[in-house]
């Protein structure tokens, strides 16, 4: 059965001639963290099946509070607030990942 050993979620986005994907959302945040969650979750079984998986989200130093209406397209943001968001997101979604496979096994 394919296996996956290590997913390194490496995306990062900051500037962009579209500010906004055909949903509305701020790229930087589809890019910087939406992405990484889906292509995880979709690849998740393929890591369950491998002995000791590892999934690296690399993210950045630059971080600020989220907005969950900028999160969701409903508040514009500057490039750097956006990024900056999008990146404690990241991080923040990293732990919650840890710590519910942790709890799993």
């Amino acid at each position: 059965m394919p296996e996956i050993d290590v997913l390194i979620n490496n995306a990062g986005i900051y500037n962009s001639a579209e500010s906004r994907n055909k949903d509305g959302q701020d790229i930087r945040f589809a890019v910087n963290y939406l992405a990484p969650y889906v292509l995880t979750d979709r690849l998740l079984p393929l890591l369950k099946k491998a002995s000791d998986a590892r999934i690296i989200n690399l993210s950045s130093a630059a971080q600020a509070l989220v907005s969950h209406e900028a999160l969701t397209g409903k508040e514009n943001l500057s490039e750097g607030d956006a990024y900056a968001q999008s990146k404690l997101a990241l991080t923040m979604w990293s732990f919650y990942l840890a710590r519910s496979l942790r709890d799993k096994t």
